[in-house]
């Protein structure tokens, strides 16, 4: 059992460093949005909020993308 949880405490820390710096060179490479511009502001929110949705109905499936992932690369 200790060994699961050491995988699964790797595997947690890989998906948190990988999520960290995928973050880190989109806010590098990102111009930021102008003051003003009510509209970017606008499409900006809208994205995020279909993010959010798309989270919850994938993990309201039970299945992972990474999972997916992975199984596509194995075969």
């Amino acid at each position: 059992m200790s060994t699961q949880l050491g995988r699964i405490e790797r595997d947690s820390l890989v998906l948190l460093e990988t999520l960290s710096l995928f973050v880190r060179y989109q806010l590098t490479v990102t111009a930021p949005l102008p003051e003003g511009d009510k509209a970017a502001q606008a499409i900006g929110r809208e994205r995020f909020r279909r993010f959010v949705d798309q989270v919850g109905r994938q993990l309201a499936t039970g299945r992972s993308i990474g999972a997916a992932a992975s199984d596509e690369v194995g075969q």
